[in-house]
């Protein structure tokens, strides 16, 4: 179909160059199976020059395949719409910086919203969603799950990330959920669980903000859970790497427990307001920092508080430092984070009159 709009419309087995199910069109409760094109969006191609223009709504993508990029859909806005096992073959490179070509998605500024990724793969770029050249699209409140790449970034590579989840995702390089550029995406209240990667297998190149890191590990010698980056409230729990500390960077009101080998390594640089069990060698400078190996999160104890909360006794409690909040920022279960004084971790301890509802394990 090429422009125009389709609506409670199936797409199965249809092949061409670009957008074999639909071409610069706007697609409404419409099921794209197995297509497959020599270039760009396996079953949905909107505009390369402008991701915004075309959008795909309450879809589902299924075992789709592009030669080039995007193997369910390329250059779209998608809400509320399903990707599973769609996928992208290519290794291509283009100028200074890798072309990346994601499983499931490729595009450039459009936004992703309430949307599934599941078991997508690609040989060159993340598993499910990739940028074209330098840009970084909005993710906001997806699940990515058993996504794979070959490459870097085995769910995502290079964009700003909001309220997603990440389970189960693998990378042959690194950056076992998320790929990200010298630090200049951020992924905010976001939770990473059970990733893995040959280096780095949670995320590298990546702020992190409000996020629960759990059981991801990597494989490679001298990597880390989460590589280069900066890090703000988060929670580091029971992830696991060959030999060194969970990450690599300067970290601000976070908590780390039950990492191995340590959950700090012996970098040079600076944790301010954190909490920490173990540690390597004595490089770190600390500013109001504890070593405890007792943190009192919630684990299980309480099965209306969020998992990895803090308890009423936690020495996360009231610990962190508040410089640089703004009042309307949420911790990862949605609640305010001004509370009294801001808490270690990315959960602020309520009260029972104010209980949470996200429940991790």
């Amino acid at each position: 179909m090429n422009t125009g709009s389709a609506s409670n419309c199936v797409f199965v087995a249809n092949s061409g160059s670009n957008g074999a199910g639909t071409y610069r069109a706007t697609a409404v409760d419409c099921v794209y199976s197995n297509n497959s094109v020599s270039a760009y969006g396996g079953g949905f191609m909107g505009n390369s020059q402008d991701s915004s223009l075309y959008a795909a709504t309450n879809c589902v993508f299924y075992g789709n395949y592009a030669g080039s990029g995007g193997g369910g859909a390329a250059y779209a806005y998608a809400a509320n719409c399903t990707f599973v096992s769609n996928s992208c073959k290519t290794t291509s490179s283009g100028g200074a910086v890798i072309y990346f070509r994601g499983g499931a998605v490729t595009l450039q500024t459009a936004t992703l919203s309430g949307c599934v990724f599941s078991n997508n793969w690609a040989m060159g770029g993340a598993g499910a969603v990739s940028p074209a050249n330098n840009y970084a699209p909005v993710i906001t409140n997806c699940l990515f799950i058993g996504n794979s790449t070959a490459s870097q970034g085995g769910a995502v590579g290079r964009a700003f990330t909001y309220f997603c989840t990440f389970e189960s995702n693998f990378a042959s390089n690194e950056g076992g959920a998320f790929l990200g550029n010298s630090n200049n995406n951020p992924a905010s209240n976001c939770v990473f669980i059970a990733n893995s990667a040959t280096n780095n297998g949670a995320a590298t190149g990546v702020k992190l903000f409000g996020c629960l890191v759990v059981s991801n590990c990597t494989f490679g010698a001298g990597n880390k859970i989460v590589g280069t980056g900066y890090y703000r409230n988060c929670t580091f729990i029971d992830n696991t790497t060959s030999n060194i500390a969970a990450i690599q960077g300067s970290a601000i009101n976070c908590l780390f427990s039950g990492n191995k080998p340590y959950d700090l390594g012996n970098a040079y640089y600076t944790m301010h307001n954190c909490l920490y069990g173990t540690r390597e060698g004595n490089n770190i400078t600390f500013s109001y920092c504890s070593q405890t190996d007792n943190t009192k999160l919630n684990l299980g104890a309480d099965p209306k508080a969020a998992y990895y909360a803090p308890r009423v006794s936690s020495p996360a409690r009231d610990a962190g430092t508040d410089v640089g909040y703004s009042p309307v920022e949420l911790d990862l279960a949605g609640l305010k984070r001004f509370n009294g004084p801001i808490d270690i971790g990315c959960y602020e301890f309520w009260s029972m009159r104010h209980p949470t509802t996200l429940l991790l394990r």
